[in-house]
C-alpha cells in the first residue's frame, strides 16, 4: 500500500505598513509565499504549486502577486525597515569567583 497526499506551508517573507487598497487604512501588509508539496509516506518530496500574495492584517484581503512583484516588495520592505544586525561578541571579562555562604575571615 502506497500512502501519498499533499501538504502546504506558508512563509511570511516581509511585513511593512502600507495603505490597503481594500479598507483604505494604513495597516501592516504581509508578503507571503505559500507552497503545496506532494508527500509520499508523509515525507514531502517536491513542491508542485507555489503562490505569493500580499495580505492586509486589518481586513484580511489577499492580493495575488507574481514572483517579481513579491521580490520587489521584499526589497522595498528591507529598505524601509532593515533587519537588525546581530550584536558582535566582545572579549570575555575576568570575574571574581563567587563565594558560597557568608564570608569568613582568614586566620
Amino acid at each position: 500500500m502506497i500512502i501519498f497526499g499533499t501538504r502546504g506551508w506558508a512563509t511570511v517573507l516581509a511585513m511593512f505598513t502600507y495603505l490597503c487598497a481594500n479598507c483604505q487604512r494604513p495597516a501592516a501588509q504581509r508578503i507571503v509565499k505559500r507552497q503545496r508539496w506532494f508527500t509520499l509516506f508523509f515525507i514531502p518530496t517536491f513542491p508542485f504549486h507555489i503562490s505569493r500574495y500580499q495580505q492586509c492584517v486589518n481586513c484580511g484581503v489577499e492580493t495575488p502577486l507574481t514572483k517579481e512583484q513579491a521580490e520587489s516588495a521584499v526589497s522595498f520592505a528591507e529598505q524601509i525597515q532593515p533587519r537588525p544586525q546581530q550584536p558582535q561578541e566582545t572579549a570575555p571579562t575576568q570575574q571574581q569567583p563567587a563565594i558560597d555562604g557568608p564570608a569568613q575571615p582568614m586566620i
